[in-house]
């Protein structure tokens, strides 16, 4: 297949992964939006152009397509065993196994050419730009699509009556809530990080994402933020001693920068403010960090009241609405715990190897041959590994899997050997994309 037309597939795949509800179709009962009818035509022209049937060119590819099937099947039985066969869960399952799909059919555009990974990266930095310019728009018009929770009528509502007023100066963009966009951004910061060219651009991004966090007041995306660029500029930098003061220096400049503007304008983001705020919360028994942290302590509870196997899929709030919570939330907002609740130790075990193995490989490639897509890798797994206790529920988002296909693509070109990871860097360079 053509570089140009694999291209196009990617471009379509991420264009409907970004902004999945473009258009619904209702087929059968269900409702296919962009994203899934995406994923389902492209996995089936992969499928199709390798005979029509599975092909794994790699042993971490084949081991990641056993373990979706392993989760998705355990996922089906536990439905099964639990009794708990319903629409939201059957959604889920659904989701996770259009993960796979999605997994496969970057793997096979990619194919082993690291010209098509810089090219992947490169159309999701172009995506998350327009992403960063519509919640940039939002935030100075108040105008927000109809995806958006402020278009929705019960939301305003609900927040109405908690908070007297609804500040629709903020973003979401193509996600439905502030916190589920906050968290889209920075895990998909680091596409913006070291590109040859257009710095600028790069530079303008990173500060607007920030910007989009401090509005919206979504203070762990903040600090994710922070720790991804630290890290990235550590290992740049070969976490010398003198380096480490300059990052501390910097931030303690920023800080208090920050709480002097606060001091003036009390409408100002401050991060410390914000920390305090939540601690002061928490000591009082309120708001979101004590919620949080009692949904944390009970899902260890919920866990073992399934004797660690798994209640089965989306039946967390199913089983809080049968037995009341002292936190009160209906989700546990943490993809890790949502993991270990519902499906289990065994589940949460396989995917937290899955993710060490990556992160070790990524580092390993870095280290050798000093390659910037191994690098930039290990920050979005950082960042993954944080933002997925932001939203409510972060199971179900499709975007999440483009790391593991980006990950296990870099492991297949640049992992073998060190002059064949060279080589693609050098290729990569020469055509001047993402380096």
């Amino acid at each position: 297949m053509k570089a140009n037309t694999r291209a196009l597939q990617l471009w379509l795949l991420f264009l409907s992964i970004f902004m999945p509800n473009l258009f619904n179709i209702r087929l059968i009962g269900m409702n296919l939006t962009f994203g899934r009818t995406a994923v389902i035509v492209i996995f089936f022209l992969c499928l199709y152009r390798d005979g029509r049937k599975l092909v794994f060119r790699d042993k971490l590819e084949a081991a990641c397509m056993a373990f979706f099937s392993c989760w998705v099947l355990y996922g089906i039985l536990l439905m099964l065993l639990r009794g708990m066969i319903h629409k939201e869960a059957i959604k889920e399952i659904t989701n996770i196994f259009m993960g796979a799909m999605m997994v496969y059919s970057i793997l096979r555009l990619i194919g082993d050419s690291g010209e098509m990974l810089c090219c992947a990266v490169d159309i999701l930095r172009k995506l998350a730009g327009i992403c960063v310019v519509v919640g940039i728009f939002e935030i100075l018009s108040g105008r927000h699509l109809e995806t958006s929770c402020f278009c929705d009528s019960s939301y305003i509502r609900t927040i109405s009556q908690i908070y007297g007023e609804v500040n629709f100066y903020q973003a979401t963009g193509f996600q439905y809530g502030t916190n589920d966009f906050c968290s889209f951004l920075v895990f998909f910061f680091p596409v913006f990080l070291n590109h040859r060219k257009q710095k600028w651009f790069d530079y303008l991004m990173i500060g607007a994402i920030a910007v989009i966090c401090a509005v919206n007041s979504a203070t762990l995306c903040m600090l994710t933020l922070i720790l991804g660029l630290s890290f990235y500029y550590f290992k740049k930098q070969k976490m010398k001693f003198r380096n480490i003061l300059q990052i501390l220096a910097v931030l303690m400049l920023l800080f208090a920068v920050q709480d002097w503007l606060q001091s003036v304008n009390g409408n100002v983001f401050s991060l410390t403010a914000e920390l305090e705020n939540h601690l002061n919360n928490y000591r009082a028994g309120g708001g979101s960090s004590y919620s949080r942290f009692w949904t944390y302590m009970e899902s260890f509870a919920v866990a073992a009241d399934s004797f660690f196997a798994g209640l089965g899929p989306a039946n967390f709030t199913s089983y809080v609405i049968a037995n009341p919570s002292k936190s009160m939330l209906l989700n546990p907002h943490n993809l890790w715990l949502e993991i270990f609740t519902e499906y289990g130790i065994l589940i949460l075990t396989l995917y937290v190897i899955l993710l060490c193995t990556l992160f070790y490989k990524m580092n390993g490639i870095y280290k050798r041959d000093r390659i910037q897509k191994a690098l930039l890798i290990q920050v979005m797994l950082i960042n993954y590994i944080i933002v997925g206790i932001v939203p409510s529920t972060f199971i179900s988002y499709l975007y999440q899997w483009i790391l593991l296909a980006l990950g296990i693509a870099a492991v297949k070109i640049y992992g073998v050997k060190k002059e064949s990871g060279l080589a693609a860097y050098g290729k990569a360079r020469k055509d001047g994309v993402w380096m």
